[in-house]
């Protein structure tokens, strides 16, 4: 199975529908070692931004620094090992001449898939709810015996 790079790309623009080709912003695509910091601007955004920013404006910052590096990464699963999620991401920034700046940043991210579900054993026999007889463990999953 596939999974959507862009989630919001697939936009469902059919007369009469609720929805009318309109999408949330994807702050996911902003990779979190370019930004510098986050301004939340509640009382009196609607005077600076217009109507559209009477419940408030948040202001995502990027950095401007001409100098220094970073590297990260992180690495896990869950206890079973499956969902292996990993993540690397490298910030630089340069000064080509005085005066100007240039922050690059780049991120690649990896989310492994996981299937923690199993049958609700108090629904099996709910007389007696700790009683797993007669269940038969598969994998991640406890399956009735036919």
């Amino acid at each position: 199975m596939a999974k959507r790079r862009h989630t919001t790309a697939n936009l469902a623009v059919a007369s009469g529908s609720p929805y009318q080709g309109g999408a949330s912003v994807d702050l996911n695509f902003i990779p979190l070692d370019a930004i510098d910091h986050i301004e939340v601007l509640t009382q009196g955004a609607a005077a600076q931004y217009g109507t559209d920013a009477i419940a408030g404006v948040i202001n995502i910052i990027l950095k401007k620094s001409p100098s220094g590096a970073s590297l990260q990464g992180t690495y896990g699963s869950y206890y079973g090992g499956d969902g292996i999620t990993s993540a690397v991401s490298a910030n630089v920034g340069l000064q080509p001449h005085s005066g100007a700046y240039i922050n690059v940043t780049a991120e690649v991210r990896n989310h492994g898939h996981s299937n923690v579900g199993a049958i609700d054993e108090r629904v099996v026999n709910p007389a007696k709810p700790g009683d797993v007889s007669g269940l038969q463990h598969d994998g991640g999953a406890r399956l009735p015996v036919h």
